[in-house]
């Protein structure tokens, strides 16, 4: 079987380094498999636990706290101390059963069938010419080792869990525990994020900053993050509010991505050091955005109505669900390289049974070319049909290649060679009043099937 290692932190010195590389050596071929997580970082509280090593197998979860240091040691359950340089430690031993204590806990916090799964803490001394005296508890002595078989059999047998009762980790359990761990992890540079590392920035939108992230533990997977701050809040009972809205906006997003043309949203999670700070993982479409598309060419209008066919079907599911995206632009639809069309940054969205938006600015939501009359008076209030509005405004974009900060003329539509049909739905989709645009996303994207057959 394999050895996997995830890198948590970058490994902070050569002891660590060493017993690395040792476990790969020794664990790689066995009979079970191992994860190992490296320079891990844990939430707690108001700051963070730092463990070297996590070694995650079908025994259980080993934390190794790792000390590169020589010479006699004499120590008791309080402190250690070198003896050749008079240098008194912390017990290793103590801290790292505290953090097994804290690492059970985000185990089993939301999960009982993993309560009596194994997590123990073991001291690693790295080099060979450590002696130890432990004056307050000589059987505490067992779990320090040397880089040595010892701590091979420790590592793979059932000699040192905590309980005799102890559950083995089977596929699911193990699974389970290494993605529990994962989301939990703290980057002290901050580029990890649940189960994601940033590898890059992207371009950010008007209430959030972007980035590229590569999935910790799945090398083909990467995800467009989008970091979101919660509006500044005056007191513990409205940050309460403020966090539970947007776990509900969050969860909300799950009610459309399942279309194939809605953008997917993944994951969202809380920073683990600051309250007011969430994030959101987002497949990332590769390809280009539809503003690109309309600035590189002059589009026909069957070219232009094959592109909006999928948008028109889109927003026809979300409306079905109760979702209103509010924020439909040029930038709000993506083109994958193999020319799929996705909607996709969903900020402004008005939500079934919640009727508020994830960045809550309670005000005008957006002012743009391609906002609805009425949602500048009431974007509470809007249906569906303020969708329309602005699927209308792109679609004169498209087919007129007009540039985004310039108002729409109604008289360029009377006076161009479109065919009547097109103008026609073109000037109801503009229509100030929303009585007199189509009835539907599925109205509009009929039409546009009919107009993307044409020569």
């Amino acid at each position: 079987m394999s050895v996997a290692v995830i890198t948590c932190a970058p490994v902070a010195n050569t002891g660590e380094l060493r017993t690395l590389g040792f476990l790969r050596e020794h664990l790689e071929g066995l009979s079970t498999h191992h994860t190992i997580l490296t320079n891990y970082h844990m939430p707690d509280r108001n700051s963070t636990l730092e463990i070297d090593l996590v070694v995650i197998n079908g025994q259980g979860v080993f934390l190794l706290e790792v000390k590169d240091w020589w010479g006699r040691i004499e120590g008791d359950s309080t402190h250690w101390r070198q003896v050749w340089a008079n240098r008194r430690h912390p017990s290793p031993l103590t801290n790292i059963d505290f953090k097994a204590k804290r690492v059970h806990g985000i185990i089993s916090g939301d999960h009982d069938d993993l309560r009596n799964v194994s997590v123990v803490g073991f001291v690693v001394l790295t080099r060979g010419d450590s002696k130890l005296t432990l004056d307050d508890h000589p059987g505490r002595k067992k779990r320090v080792f040397p880089l040595n078989d010892r701590l091979i059999r420790a590592l793979t047998s059932r000699d040192y869990l905590y309980s005799r009762t102890a559950i083995s980790v089977n596929r699911s359990r193990f699974s389970t525990v290494k993605n529990c761990l994962i989301r939990q992890k703290v980057d002290p540079e901050r580029r990890l994020v649940g189960s994601y590392e940033i590898v890059g920035e992207l371009t950010p939108g008007d209430s959030y900053d972007a980035f590229e992230a590569q999935h910790a533990t799945i090398s083909n997977h990467r995800v467009r993050l989008k970091k979101y701050h919660i509006p500044v809040i005056h007191s513990e009972k409205q940050l309460e509010e403020a966090v539970r809205q947007f776990k509900q906006d969050m969860e909300a997003l799950a009610y459309v991505d399942s279309h194939p043309n809605v953008v997917q949203a993944y994951d969202f999670y809380k920073d683990p050091d600051v309250d007011d700070t969430y994030y959101l993982a987002l497949e990332l479409v590769e390809g280009k955005i539809l503003r690109e598309v309309i600035d590189e060419k002059e589009l026909t209008l069957a070219e232009s109505a094959r592109y909006l066919v999928s948008v028109a079907d889109a927003l026809a599911y979300c409306h079905k669900q109760g979702v209103i995206h509010r924020n439909l632009t040029p930038y709000s639809v993506y083109i994958t390289d193999d020319n799929q069309v996705k909607l996709g940054d969903f900020d402004f969205a008005r939500v079934p049974a919640i009727g508020q938006t994830i960045t809550k600015t309670g005000h005008v939501l957006v002012n743009t070319k391609y906002t609805a009359p009425e949602q500048l008076i009431n974007p509470r209030e809007v249906d569906a049909r303020a969708d329309l509005y602005a699927l209308g405004a792109i679609w004169y974009d498209m087919l007129f290649r007009r540039p985004e900060d310039e108002p729409i003329r109604l008289a360029l539509i009377q006076k161009s060679n479109l065919l009547e049909d097109a103008r026609d739905i073109l000037r109801r989709l503009l229509n100030a009043r929303p009585g007199d645009r189509p009835d539907s996303g599925l109205e509009v994207k009929t039409w546009f099937e009919l107009f993307a057959e044409e020569a």
